[in-house]
């Protein structure tokens, strides 16, 4: 059915003040996340400055060559240890899981992680229960100048509430968000340390003439 400006439903219009809102909030939060990434991989480029200023002003090191094979050294051991953490807190995540459905004799588990839907006991097993979960897929649409319109609001499927039973799955999905949270944090700093080492390489020992006649006048 094709809705004319004037046939057009109601709710049609609130719901285009939303998206565009929502679009709005959205370029913000893509901005500010932006604005985040690039603070802290110049924060971990710092620490590429702060590791090697030392051995260049002490003329440990004199070639960009020798700069550059101790400075990965340092960058590799550092990133070690920012990636042994996620991998620690991930082998904890899985033993938990495996753990608890071995000794629980438990093997449904492992499907219902995400659930939401209670079951005949009542109560639902998975991280979803604890937002809210609306029916996007069955939501009611309208053709407006030759474009599809939601015309209504989407049914609400589930608001967040809290199962004990759930439990389970509660620790192992929040442990997962944080191994994947400091995977990232370490993705990030392990590009921004190799960039700032191949840029430094070679400006590190480079005298800008500038520099030079400013030092002889």
């Amino acid at each position: 059915m094709i809705f004319t400006s004037n046939q057009l439903p109601p709710q049609t219009n609130t719901i285009i003040w939303i998206i565009l809102a929502v679009l709005l909030i959205g370029f913000a939060l893509i901005g500010l996340l932006g604005w985040l990434v690039e603070k802290y991989m110049a924060w971990a480029q710092l620490r590429v400055d702060q590791g090697m200023s030392p051995l260049i002003l002490g003329r440990s090191i004199t070639k960009p060559d020798h700069f550059q094979k101790v400075a990965f050294k340092k960058h590799h051991r550092l990133a070690f240890t920012e990636f042994f953490y996620p991998s620690l807190i991930l082998a904890i995540a899985l033993t938990f899981l495996y753990g608890y459905m071995a000794i629980m004799n438990d093997s449904n588990l492992i499907n219902e992680l995400w659930n939401y839907v209670p079951n005949e006991d009542g109560y639902a097993r998975g991280f979803n229960t604890l937002f809210f979960i609306w029916d996007w897929d069955n939501i009611s649409t309208a053709n407006f100048f030759g474009l599809t319109l939601w015309n209504d609001f989407p049914t609400l499927l589930n608001s967040p509430h809290f199962y004990i039973e759930a439990w389970p799955s509660y620790v192992y999905i929040s442990l997962l968000i944080m191994a994947g949270f400091l995977y990232t944090l370490s993705t990030l700093s392990l590009f921004a340390r190799t960039f700032r080492i191949y840029a430094m390489k070679n400006t590190a020992f480079t005298i800008r003439l500038e520099e030079v006649s400013k030092k002889m006048y």
